[in-house]
């Protein structure tokens, strides 16, 4: 409602402000003395006897003249004259004063706008925003073959007298796995990781592909925002999935079976609790919707503010979202609706990507810096 009024408000100023140029007094006055010279002419017609005296003297008698001054008798024409002058004069002189005087008594609120952004730089408008991607596709990876170990070269060396405890550690390092926290040492025979590759292709799909995106926050208004909090809404979808930096990433899969990924696990749902308990923005979960919340002391007019954490999002189709507002100083929350538009760049991965050590290895890198803590 105050939104409303007060453009209302700007609306009619701005109409006044048109319709009063430097010399609207003479205008006026103009217009308030022909209204008056009507009222008395319809009363004393002595422009009206001229006039037919002149026709009439150079022309010819004339009842249809005669019959149409008869009808200007009427001083309403004149009254309408000056009414409509002395109500501009009104409006031009103290309309812009009364409507300065009744802006300042509407309560002034904060003007918020909300920006997402990419690393290149790319910012939401018309509250869309697509991502700088690429999109990798993965359809090359239908059927993924088993891992066989290469065959390993003998060993040389120089020194013929200790071939034997080389050969004897070598044994001992490859046959025995310590288990941590156990309470003795046991021994494991290190098998072979047939799933390798299908390891590797699961956690390609899962971490590859992600791009961080910065939240920024701007007051456009005069009022001091006090205690803010901005809201983020998406619909679960299969084109949209949404994850912290820093997170602890999974290792990568080893030519043995020798990890436990339990602990992993275990760690990083601590790590994730940690992170959304202590920081201002958060990420969650919440009836099938992933929700992000910032939550801002206070906020100057004509200032903005970049949210410290960047979240990071993998966007494959387009996604639909809201934004809510949330302020001491606003009457109701503001909000409204924008969208994520996945990029147009895509790229394809084949299984050089899994068979080849470097080349996994260069597509896990990037993994890490994405998701790596600033």
């Amino acid at each position: 409602m105050i939104e409303k009024l007060d453009k209302f408000l700007d609306v009619l100023e701005r109409l006044l402000e048109i319709l009063r140029p430097k010399t609207f007094n003479v205008i006026a006055r103009l217009s308030a003395i022909t209204g008056l010279g009507l009222i008395i002419e319809s009363q004393v017609n002595i422009f009206q006897a001229i006039l037919i005296a002149i026709f009439e003297e150079f022309i010819a008698k004339s009842d249809w003249l005669r019959s149409i001054v008869d009808g200007l008798a009427d001083p309403s024409v004149g009254i309408y004259v000056l009414s409509i002058s002395l109500i501009y004069h009104l409006l031009m002189s103290l309309g812009l004063e009364y409507i300065s005087i009744f802006k300042a008594r509407v309560p002034k609120v904060p003007e918020f706008d909300l920006y997402l952004s990419t690393q290149s730089g790319h910012s939401s408008e018309d509250s869309m925003l697509q991502l700088d991607g690429p999109i990798y596709s993965f359809e090359q990876w239908i059927e993924i073959p088993d891992y066989k170990k290469e065959p390993e070269q003998p060993k040389t060396t120089n020194r013929p007298h200790s071939r034997l405890s080389l050969e004897l550690l070598d044994q001992m390092l490859e046959d025995t796995t310590v288990f941590p926290g156990s309470l003795g040492r046991g021994r494991l025979k290190s098998i072979t990781n047939k799933s390798l590759y299908r390891e590797r292709a699961s956690l390609l799909k899962e971490w590859l592909g992600y791009e961080p995106l910065k939240l920024s926050l701007s007051n456009e208004g005069e009022q001091l925002a006090s205690d803010l909090r901005v809201q983020l809404e998406f619909p679960v979808s299969k084109h949209l999935d949404i994850k912290e930096p820093g997170v602890s990433l999974p290792c990568k899969p080893e030519k043995s079976e020798t990890q436990y990924p339990f602990i992993e696990s275990l760690h990083d749902e601590m790590f994730k609790s940690l992170f959304n308990s202590e920081l201002p923005l958060r990420y969650f979960l919440k009836d099938d919707h992933h929700v992000i919340t910032w939550k801002i002391e206070k906020l100057q007019g004509g200032t903005g503010l970049d949210a410290r954490i960047q979240l990071l999002f993998k966007v494959t189709g387009p996604v639909s979202g809201k934004c809510t507002i949330f302020c001491d100083q606003l009457p109701r929350p503001c909000g409204f609706d924008f969208q994520l538009l996945p990029s147009s760049s895509v790229e394809i991965l084949d299984q050089s990507s899994l068979k080849n050590d470097d080349e996994f290895n260069k597509r896990y890198a990037e993994i890490v810096s994405v998701f790596k803590d600033d």
